[in-house]
């Protein structure tokens, strides 16, 4: 079973990854991707699908910041249900 202190750790993680490719920095994560994947053939997708690839991004970062939301909600939770038991 984890603990507090990890569920709130990997909950954070969660979100500082998910800050990463947040929307508002899209041209840069967007650009960044573009460089690093000329050539190949993920590299011509993304070009010919800029519009897709910006949703996905988009998609993916509300995923990533909901997720360490919750498990930090999580933690806190169960932080509260530890110190109630210990208290009884």
């Amino acid at each position: 079973m984890p603990t507090s202190e990890a569920l709130t750790r990997h909950g954070r993680r969660w979100v500082i990854l998910s800050f990463i490719i947040c929307p508002c920095h899209l041209p840069i994560t967007l650009g960044i991707l573009t460089t690093v994947l000329a050539g190949t053939a993920a590299g011509l997708w993304l070009h010919q699908h800029l519009l897709l690839s910006s949703l996905i991004v988009a998609v993916t970062w509300a995923f990533g910041t909901t997720r360490g939301l919750l498990l930090i909600r999580q933690a806190d939770r169960f932080a509260h249900a530890v110190v109630a038991t210990r208290s009884s």
